[in-house]
């Protein structure tokens, strides 16, 4: 009768479970609550709320086991269930069930759990929204930035720096519309980040905070940051071609040859003749500007 208690709950079958609960043959309690544990894990919302209501059933069992996998796996009806209960603790083994819910992007799970003033989201150093920040999950991230228990600058402002060096340009964007978030920390290692890998998206939501210094991502920037960077007022082209022209020479001269153009045609646009009149002196110009 056990084995087939043990496949009712597998199956979620919640209404074989209950007939079974009222056998005096069946333990639900049998082998550590690994009734209530399987069936938190599979998601089986009925089947762990008909276990609950058995006085046999210890939902905390193997510290908190159900709601740790429930909130893993996102199975937010299991969750809510088992925060029902108050012999469950969604605090065990340092807020275990939000920073795996954060981290894998369960944003229904992480703000069941952040309705329980029992939670402490910003366990371990602020881990849910580093590695919800980390792996992209931008739903996960503005849900933890509505906590004020969440500093999203903690460890030197590594949610914004690790989120650019993946390229999660919604996630950078969140967080830099928190005004906790530092984009320049670290000797701007976020836009550091961002460049040496590519990430032109996450450059162009930095490059629009004025405390972000694109100077320092020049030298290791790949061309299609560094052409982002180059047209930008602070670390631009016309500043800093020295740095281009040595890290990047083919961009310098890219721009420089754009620059002259531009320069060209202001200049003609203020003679009192035709372009084709102008084309020797604007030809001379461009070549001065170019040396």
């Amino acid at each position: 009768m056990q084995e087939v208690f043990a496949n009712a709950v597998r199956e979620g079958k919640a209404r074989v479970v209950r007939a079974l609960l009222a056998d005096p043959r069946v333990d639900p309690a049998a082998n550590d609550n690994a009734a209530i544990r399987r069936a938190s894990a599979l998601g089986h919302a009925e089947v762990v709320r008909a276990l609950l209501a058995d006085p046999h059933v210890d939902p905390a069992a193997v510290n908190n086991y159900a709601i740790r996998e429930a909130s893993t796996f996102c199975h937010a009806g299991v969750v809510r269930a088992l925060l029902a209960d108050p012999r469950v603790n969604p605090a065990a083994d340092t807020n275990y069930a939000i920073r795996m819910a954060s981290a894998w992007g369960h944003a229904e799970v992480v703000r069941a759990l952040l309705a329980d003033p029992r939670v402490d989201p910003a366990a371990k150093n602020n881990e849910a929204i580093q590695e919800a920040s980390y792996y992209g999950r931008a739903e996960v991230v503005r849900a933890l930035l509505a906590d004020a228990r969440v500093d999203p600058a903690a460890d030197n402002n590594a949610a914004i720096q690790r989120a650019s060096r993946r390229g999660h340009a919604e996630v950078v964007r969140a967080l830099l519309a928190d005004a906790r978030v530092d984009p320049a920390a670290d000797n701007n290692a976020a836009i550091q980040r961002a460049s040496r890998r590519g990430h032109a998206e996450v450059v162009r939501a930095l490059l629009a905070d004025p405390r972000v210094d694109p100077r320092v991502a020049i030298r290791e920037s790949t061309p299609a940051c560094a052409r982002i960077i180059a047209s930008d007022a602070r670390g631009g082209i016309e500043q800093y071609y020295d740095l281009f022209e040595t890290y990047h020479p083919d961009i310098a001269r890219d721009y420089r040859a754009r620059l002259c153009q531009c320069y060209a045609l202001a200049w003609v646009a203020t003679q009192e003749c035709s372009w084709i009149d102008a084309v020797e002196p604007v030809v001379k110009r461009l070549k001065k500007l170019l040396l």
